[in-house]
């Protein structure tokens, strides 16, 4: 049996996208290592000493502010990925990289289609990661004719500042949905609106984005986020580490860490529209969308008013018709079946009363252009899977 691979991982655990690289470098050795790592650096004037001792095959980092270090581990001349944190791409060595303006597009296109028509965005001063996400939720935004209410955080808190936020979340038009750099920033935003007394999410929707699991449970009312792939990520970086260590050069340098899809909880779970009707029989198709239903049972059981009429209105507040509302809901209950369960297609078939996995494959083909099973394997980075 070949020796293992040593490999450095100086990667920071204290976030949710750093812990996720993580989870999916450990995944990769799993099952084509078992690799050693090296995680603890020790005090700075052992640091290199003790790496050149320790013989390492190669690196994987998250990049810091701590140039010293940086450097030393650079010096090492060993094959290196990096992830960088204070700019875009370090030029030299491959690169894994988070997609700022996907995720941003991701999330305007979800408080876009729960109705909103108001939306702000409160970021990071001096972040190009934040700034990508404003740029990605603006563009979507801007496309459909309505404006970005922007407002930028500091790293330092102060009661001055926290007054500062707290008169501008009071001042904004509601009901208005809110897109955060990250969820740590949305989780500080809701714990202002509830000192504020303004209702999280009935008036101010608060969307957080890298899907922190342990923050987005702390958050009152639990916050939704955009999910990022980063066991994904992490798994394909140390798959060309791997490659690199065996003295391959792939042409592929660069890792992207994809924005995937926006899990709801408490902090967005509203429907933004200022029509009983129509929100009447949106509930009504969020609540029965696991049944085959059709347009007729709309109108029978959620509505005093005509076909017409309804559609006027779904078309007016929410630009689709209430067909087009009973699929976009059933595929997306249907897709995040096929990724948060270990389901059968045959067994999430059954539940959404098909009669067989082709009827629900056809239906999920026509709105998405992929079968069920390539939609799972494709987004399989949320459970980190190769």
């Amino acid at each position: 049996m070949p020796a293992s691979k040593k490999v450095i991982l100086f990667i920071d655990t204290s976030h949710a996208y750093a812990r996720g690289l993580l989870e999916g470098i450990a995944n990769y050795s799993g099952l084509f290592g078992p690799w050693m790592f090296y995680t603890s650096l020790g005090q700075k004037g052992q640091t290199h000493r003790k790496l050149k001792q320790w013989n390492a095959d190669g690196i994987i980092i998250r990049e810091t502010h701590d140039q010293e270090i940086l450097e030393k581990l650079l010096s090492l001349q060993l094959p290196t990925i990096i992830a960088p944190h204070s700019q875009r791409q370090i030029s030299g060595l491959p690169n894994i990289i988070g997609d700022g303006l996907g995720a941003g597009k991701i999330a305007a296109e979800y408080l876009l289609d729960r109705g909103f028509r108001k939306f702000a965005f409160c970021g990071m001063s001096n972040s190009y990661w934040s700034d990508d996400r404003f740029k990605g939720f603006e563009y979507v935004i801007k496309q459909s004719g309505l404006d970005v209410q922007n407002f930028t955080l500091k790293n330092e808190f102060t009661e001055k500042s926290e007054k500062k936020i707290t008169e501008w979340l009071l001042s904004l038009p509601k009901p208005i949905g809110m897109l955060a750099c990250n969820d740590e920033k949305a989780h500080y935003i809701v714990e202002l609106c509830n000192n504020a007394g303004i209702n999280v999410p009935d008036e101010i929707a608060v969307l957080g984005i890298d899907n922190d699991q342990l923050v987005c449970s702390l958050t009152k009312p639990a916050l939704s986020s955009v999910a990022i792939n980063q066991k994904k990520a992490g798994f394909e970086a140390a798959k060309l580490l791997d490659r690199l260590m065996s003295g391959e050069y792939p042409e592929k340098q660069t890792i992207i860490a994809s924005a995937v899809r926006v899990i709801t909880r408490g902090s967005t779970d509203v429907i933004a529209v200022d029509d009983a009707d129509v929100s009447k029989a949106v509930k009504y198709i969020r609540e029965n969308a696991q049944n085959p239903i059709q347009v007729t049972d709309v109108l029978e059981n959620a509505s005093f008013i005509g076909r017409r009429a309804l559609e006027k209105k779904f078309r007016k507040h929410l630009n689709r018709t209430i067909y087009e509302e009973i699929k976009k809901v059933r595929i997306k209950y249907i897709s995040d079946m096929l990724l948060d369960s270990n389901l059968s297609v045959y067994q999430i078939a059954i539940k959404f009363g098909y009669s067989s996995p082709a009827h629900i494959a056809r239906y999920f083909r026509q709105a998405t252009g992929v079968n069920p099973e390539d939609f799972r394997k494709s987004n399989s980075e949320l459970k980190g899977k190769p």
